[in-house]
């Protein structure tokens, strides 16, 4: 063995320890990213509302309204029917 196959041997190594390394980080963040996603679909459910019980709540909400707008056309008609014409 002579010394340029130990040098070369040195640098193979060091190419193996820096790909083992990033390839360990490289599954650290996709783990990461992974339980993160995960985490957020499990909210998903919790968080946000489906669209059929929306649907229903706007319905109730327009009828409201609806009932409001009414009420302030039926004031405002019995307010011109007071006024003085003249």
């Amino acid at each position: 063995m002579n010394e340029a196959d130990g040098i070369l041997n040195g640098w193979h190594w060091v190419a193996t320890v820096a790909s083992y390394g990033l390839i360990g980080i490289a599954g650290w963040l996709i783990r990461s990213l992974w339980d993160a996603v995960r985490t957020i679909e499990k909210d998903l459910p919790a968080t946000y509302v489906r669209r059929d019980d929306f649907k229903a709540h706007a319905d109730r909400v327009e009828a409201a309204i609806q009932r409001l707008i009414d009420k302030l056309d039926g004031k405002a008609d019995k307010r011109s029917e007071r006024r003085p014409q003249g």
